[in-house]
Protein backbone atom coordinates (compact mmCIF):
# COMPACT_ATOMS: atom_id res chain seq x y z
CA UNK A 1 0.00 0.00 0.00
CA UNK A 2 1.30 3.46 -0.87
CA UNK A 3 1.43 5.82 2.10
CA UNK A 4 1.04 9.32 0.66
CA UNK A 5 2.21 12.12 2.91
CA UNK A 6 -0.06 15.14 2.88
CA UNK A 7 1.68 18.10 1.28
CA UNK A 8 0.53 21.50 2.46
CA UNK A 9 1.48 24.60 0.51
CA UNK A 10 0.09 28.03 1.03
CA UNK A 11 1.04 31.59 0.31
CA UNK A 12 1.05 34.00 3.24
CA UNK A 13 1.92 37.43 1.87
CA UNK A 14 5.17 36.78 -0.01
CA UNK A 15 6.31 33.79 2.06
CA UNK A 16 5.66 30.26 0.88
CA UNK A 17 5.42 27.86 3.79
CA UNK A 18 5.94 24.17 3.05
CA UNK A 19 5.44 21.38 5.57
CA UNK A 20 5.96 17.61 5.27
CA UNK A 21 7.83 17.88 2.01
CA UNK A 22 11.28 16.68 2.94
CA UNK A 23 12.69 13.18 2.43
CA UNK A 24 12.15 12.14 6.05
CA UNK A 25 8.44 13.05 6.06
CA UNK A 26 7.55 11.91 2.54
CA UNK A 27 9.18 8.46 2.24
CA UNK A 28 6.84 5.81 0.96
CA UNK A 29 7.34 2.31 -0.45
CA UNK A 30 5.47 0.34 -3.07
CA UNK A 31 5.95 -2.92 -4.91
CA UNK A 32 6.54 -2.83 -8.66
CA UNK A 33 5.72 -6.08 -10.53
CA UNK A 34 9.11 -6.13 -12.32
CA UNK A 35 11.52 -4.09 -10.17
CA UNK A 36 10.38 -5.12 -6.70
CA UNK A 37 10.30 -2.73 -3.77
CA UNK A 38 10.54 0.95 -4.76
CA UNK A 39 11.35 3.73 -2.32
CA UNK A 40 9.87 7.12 -3.25
CA UNK A 41 10.34 10.52 -1.59
CA UNK A 42 10.16 14.26 -2.21
CA UNK A 43 12.50 17.13 -1.49
CA UNK A 44 12.35 20.86 -2.17
CA UNK A 45 14.21 24.17 -2.14
CA UNK A 46 13.08 27.78 -2.52
CA UNK A 47 15.04 30.53 -4.22
CA UNK A 48 13.53 33.97 -4.68
CA UNK A 49 9.85 33.41 -5.49
CA UNK A 50 10.30 29.98 -7.11
CA UNK A 51 9.95 26.69 -5.23
CA UNK A 52 11.55 23.68 -6.87
CA UNK A 53 10.45 20.26 -5.73
CA UNK A 54 11.82 16.90 -6.71
CA UNK A 55 10.32 13.42 -6.60
CA UNK A 56 12.75 10.51 -6.41
CA UNK A 57 12.29 6.78 -6.99
CA UNK A 58 14.86 4.17 -6.02
CA UNK A 59 14.88 0.42 -6.68
CA UNK A 60 16.02 -0.88 -3.31
CA UNK A 61 17.85 -4.03 -4.38
CA UNK A 62 19.91 -2.21 -7.07
CA UNK A 63 20.11 1.36 -5.69
CA UNK A 64 19.19 2.58 -9.20
CA UNK A 65 17.55 6.00 -8.83
CA UNK A 66 15.32 8.25 -10.97
CA UNK A 67 14.14 11.76 -10.29
CA UNK A 68 11.80 14.39 -11.65
CA UNK A 69 11.83 18.09 -10.88
CA UNK A 70 9.10 20.73 -11.07
CA UNK A 71 8.96 24.42 -10.27
CA UNK A 72 6.12 26.30 -8.60
CA UNK A 73 5.34 29.99 -8.39
CA UNK A 74 2.64 31.34 -6.06
CA UNK A 75 1.32 34.66 -7.41
CA UNK A 76 -0.56 37.12 -5.21
CA UNK A 77 -4.29 37.70 -5.69
CA UNK A 78 -3.69 41.13 -7.23
CA UNK A 79 -1.28 39.70 -9.80
CA UNK A 80 -3.80 37.09 -10.89
CA UNK A 81 -6.59 39.67 -11.12
CA UNK A 82 -4.53 41.97 -13.36
CA UNK A 83 -3.95 39.07 -15.78
CA UNK A 84 -7.62 38.09 -16.07
CA UNK A 85 -8.98 41.18 -17.86
CA UNK A 86 -6.54 41.09 -20.81
CA UNK A 87 -7.40 37.39 -21.18
CA UNK A 88 -11.12 38.23 -21.38
CA UNK A 89 -11.92 36.44 -18.11
CA UNK A 90 -13.91 37.61 -15.10
CA UNK A 91 -14.20 36.46 -11.50
CA UNK A 92 -17.64 35.56 -10.24
CA UNK A 93 -16.43 34.13 -6.92
CA UNK A 94 -13.14 33.95 -5.06
CA UNK A 95 -12.96 31.30 -2.37
CA UNK A 96 -10.33 30.80 0.32
CA UNK A 97 -10.62 27.04 0.70
CA UNK A 98 -12.22 23.95 -0.85
CA UNK A 99 -15.35 24.09 1.35
CA UNK A 100 -15.89 27.39 -0.57
CA UNK A 101 -15.57 29.86 2.28
CA UNK A 102 -14.97 33.46 1.12
CA UNK A 103 -11.36 34.45 0.45
CA UNK A 104 -9.51 36.46 3.12
CA UNK A 105 -5.88 37.63 3.17
CA UNK A 106 -5.00 34.73 5.56
CA UNK A 107 -6.74 32.04 3.43
CA UNK A 108 -4.81 28.88 2.58
CA UNK A 109 -6.07 28.83 -1.02
CA UNK A 110 -7.21 31.13 -3.82
CA UNK A 111 -9.95 29.42 -5.80
CA UNK A 112 -11.21 31.59 -8.65
CA UNK A 113 -14.56 30.81 -10.26
CA UNK A 114 -15.37 32.87 -13.31
CA UNK A 115 -16.27 33.04 -16.92
CA UNK A 116 -15.20 34.47 -20.23
CA UNK A 117 -16.59 37.68 -21.70
CA UNK A 118 -17.68 39.64 -18.59
CA UNK A 119 -15.76 42.65 -17.29
CA UNK A 120 -13.46 41.82 -14.39
CA UNK A 121 -14.08 43.75 -11.21
CA UNK A 122 -10.94 45.46 -9.95
CA UNK A 123 -11.83 45.05 -6.30
CA UNK A 124 -12.79 41.45 -5.48
CA UNK A 125 -13.69 42.40 -1.90
CA UNK A 126 -16.13 45.05 -3.16
CA UNK A 127 -17.68 42.37 -5.36
CA UNK A 128 -18.26 40.17 -2.32
CA UNK A 129 -19.78 42.92 -0.20
CA UNK A 130 -22.24 43.79 -3.01
CA UNK A 131 -23.20 40.23 -3.95
CA UNK A 132 -23.24 38.25 -0.73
Amino acid sequence: MINYTKIQIWCNSTTVIITKWGEKDSIRYFKHPIYGIIKAWNDWESKDEITTYQTFYQILHTDKRWGASSQLYFPKKEEICTLLDPAGLSVKHLYGDWPLNPYADKSDEMIFVGSKGITVLNDINLFYSEHT
